[in-house]
């Protein structure tokens, strides 16, 4: 779950242009407007972003085959890890977090 949600978040949040949500905050809608004003200190500080971003996910990615090796054999954590993390943790999350909401899920992941 963590997995997912901190790729969802690199992908989604550096993608958003500092520019772009600079327009955004200064939007008509009050919904752009806010989410634009509460993520754009996030985005100006994308180098610290990144790295925990990334940071968090390669904790995660690599507790996922040790935890599930203590249920079950090697083979099957081996197998039960990559799928979860291809499946869940790597085509869901960008899938959604790319899409049209991307601004708005990124607000309420912050």
């Amino acid at each position: 779950m963590i997995y997912a949600i901190t790729t969802g978040l690199t992908l989604g949040l550096m993608s958003l242009d500092p520019l772009t949500l600079e327009i955004k905050s200064k939007s008509l809608d009050l919904n752009e407007r806010k989410y634009a004003q509460a993520l754009l200190p996030i985005r100006k500080q994308h180098h610290l972003l990144l790295v925990s971003l990334l940071l968090i996910q390669s904790m995660t990615s690599e507790a996922l085959p040790l935890f599930i090796d203590e249920l079950s054999g090697s083979i099957t954590a081996i197998i039960i890890s990559m799928f979860l993390v291809l499946v869940c943790g790597e085509i869901i999350p960008n899938s959604i977090c790319t899409g049209p909401r991307k601004l708005e899920i990124a607000y309420n992941l912050r």
